[in-house]
């Protein structure tokens, strides 16, 4: 299941460089999510152990006593960047 949420926290000008689901896209069935990017909830330990590598946000904490926060990096493998064709159905929003 794909969900496609209009309200990012995501810089503007990066929020939708991904995807065409453009009505005319919808219409000929090219629709498409290229993946590129991924959310994942890691250890604040982690992140500091890494020095914050492949990691492209850091979303603000809700609590300073949480022992993980969320992030959007790269993804783990090359195999993972991908661009997703989504069904005429899956596009209509």
């Amino acid at each position: 299941m794909v969900d496609l949420s209009a309200n990012s926290t995501v810089k503007q000008d990066t929020a939708w460089d991904c995807c065409d689901v453009s009505k005319e896209a919808i219409e000929t069935n090219q629709a498409y999510i290229y993946v590129n990017k991924e959310l994942q909830r890691v250890t604040k330990e982690a992140v500091r152990e890494l020095d914050a590598k492949d990691i492209l946000l850091i979303f603000p904490e809700k609590s300073k006593m949480n022992t993980t926060v969320l992030v959007l990096k790269t993804p783990k493998t090359e195999s993972s960047v991908r661009k997703v064709f989504l069904p005429r159905s899956g596009g209509r929003i």
